[in-house]
């Protein structure tokens, strides 16, 4: 009896293990100073201010650009001037697409949701893509991130970026 009793506690230790949730796929700041989930494991593409994943075999691309809060004149930007100043590179044809800004949140910290998209040219064919970023103040800077895919993966860009604004966490590091 007791080895009965012995046996079925270790099966259900085992069992207990087995059926417990990995955690979902994380995209991790390279600076360290937030992470936010993502659809899907992917390595990151780290450039320079870059870096991107791309999300399973959609073509979603989930990209964080870093800003510096001072121009090359020593100005000193905003949140609310960098979201405009990238809307009206959409409005003065600067790149050809649509962009617009809203007032919203990434986890805990005020941001700037800007949606919208973006047509790409190869010789005369055109193609849109759907365009989700959200831009939030990161350390001594801001930080941009992209959610892009083409129309085909629209739901995919809109699950992604939902979940860059509900996962953001900068675990007490902004």
């Amino acid at each position: 009896m007791k080895r009965a009793a012995l046996l079925l506690s270790i099966v259900l230790a085992v069992c207990a293990c087995g059926s417990a949730k990995a955690p979902p796929p994380a995209a991790e700041d390279p600076s360290g100073r937030f992470r936010f989930d993502l659809l899907a494991e992917a390595q990151p593409d780290v450039d320079g201010t870059r870096a991107s994943w791309r999300i399973g075999d959609t073509g979603v691309t989930v990209t964080i650009q870093r800003v510096a809060t001072a121009d090359n004149f020593d100005r000193t930007r905003t949140l609310d001037g960098v979201a405009d100043a990238l809307v009206t590179r959409y409005s003065l044809g600067e790149v050809e697409g649509e962009m617009i800004k809203r007032e919203c949140r990434a986890g805990s910290e005020r941001a700037i949701c800007l949606d919208g998209w973006i047509s790409r040219k190869d010789g005369a064919m055109a193609e849109m893509f759907l365009k989700r970023s959200v831009l939030v103040e990161s350390g001594d800077g801001f930080v941009l991130i992209e959610s892009i895919g083409d129309s085909e993966h629209a739901g995919v860009v809109e699950r992604q970026a939902g979940l860059v604004t509900s996962t953001f966490d900068t675990g007490g590091r902004s």
